[in-house]
Order: C-alpha cells, then sequence, then structure tokens
C-alpha cells in the first residue's frame, strides 16, 4: 500500500476502465472522480484525490449512474443497510479506503444526481457511500 494523490481532470461520468492498473483513468483515458475513487480504493493507504485541477471547476460533477442491483433493507433500529456487494463503478460513489478529497472551493466543485435519474437515499443510493470494509477508515471532503 501507498498513498498517492490521483488528480480528477474531466468532469465525466464514467468508471475506471481497470483499477488492477494503478491508473486513473475511464476508457477515454480520463480521470474522473469515478475512476480516482475506484484507484485509491483498490490502492488502499490514504490516497489524495484532487478535483481543483479541473479545466473549469464552475462545471459540476453530475452522477447519472444508477446501482439498480445494489439492494438494500431497512432494519428496525437501524435503518437502511446494504445488503449485497457494492460496485463502484455504478450508483453512489462508493468509498472503502481512507482518502482526502480537495476540491476548487465550496463554491466551485460540485458533485450531484443528475435530475433525471435522481437516486433517493432511502433506496439505498446516495452521493458518497463511506463504507469501512475491513477495518475504520477516515475520509476528509
Amino acid at each position: 500500500m501507498f498513498a498517492a494523490t490521483l488528480t480528477v481532470n474531466s468532469t465525466a461520468d464514467s468508471p475506471d476502465a481497470d483499477p488492477a492498473t494503478d491508473i486513473c483513468a475511464d476508457l477515454a483515458g480520463l480521470c474522473t472522480l469515478w475512476a480516482a475513487i475506484m484507484q485509491a480504493n483498490a490502492t488502499g493507504g490514504t490516497n489524495t484525490i484532487d478535483l481543483s485541477r479541473i479545466s473549469n471547476p464552475n462545471d459540476p460533477i453530475i452522477l447519472s449512474i444508477r446501482g439498480a442491483d445494489e439492494q438494500t433493507q431497512c432494519s428496525p433500529g437501524s435503518g437502511w443497510e446494504a445488503v449485497s456487494t457494492p460496485d463502484a463503478s455504478k450508483g453512489d460513489l462508493h468509498i472503502t479506503s481512507s482518502m482526502d478529497i480537495i476540491g476548487a472551493g465550496s463554491d466551485k466543485t460540485i458533485i450531484e444526481w443528475d435530475p433525471g435519474v435522481k437516486q433517493n437515499p432511502g433506496s439505498g443510493d446516495r452521493v458518497f457511500h463511506i463504507e469501512a470494509t475491513s477495518s475504520n477508515i477516515a475520509v476528509s471532503i
């Protein structure tokens, strides 16, 4: 495990082409937020994802890939819980390792759902889903 800085250079809504390569790149060769989170999860350690270098930081990152096969259930007293393995390439942005996500400022870096496919947190998807799968993790946004 080593810590890396993954510099996002695109607001495209696309996952990493191959998280096993240690290269943050979607099929078009762009480092997207999806790809960076998938790489950080695969690498382990505490990685930094830098969103401040996107060519136009005023362009929001719009999420539109539904997590249709991610099931949730409501347990009395504990609320909604995931009951299947999360897929980091769709649905909400699954964070399973420690990372720092740095933007260009709260008035510039915006990450939101496409209104046409907006997910309902009650159905299991939100923008970020932070889940410690094997131990405690620390996430700074």
